[in-house]
């Protein structure tokens, strides 16, 4: 979550000054940071997610057993 909220804070405030950013040419250093960011913040949804749909498959997978066992 802490990954999410960083990643997504930068983003809306740079979405947000976007006619700042061109205005003063920082484009290079605002794609830089979010390089950064994305690079920080897409390993750790990727485990997230992949934590999350390992316990459902483990949900899934015992709820079938425990089906199996009581025909």
């Amino acid at each position: 979550r802490e990954a999410d909220a960083r990643f997504f804070d930068f983003l809306g405030e740079r979405l947000a000054g976007i006619e700042d950013i061109r205005a003063s040419g920082a484009e290079a250093h605002t794609l830089r940071r979010f390089t950064e960011h994305l690079r920080f913040w897409w390993p750790r949804t990727r485990l997230g997610y992949l934590t999350g749909a390992s316990a459902w498959m483990v949900t899934l997978v015992l709820f079938a057993l425990g089906n199996a066992l009581a025909f």
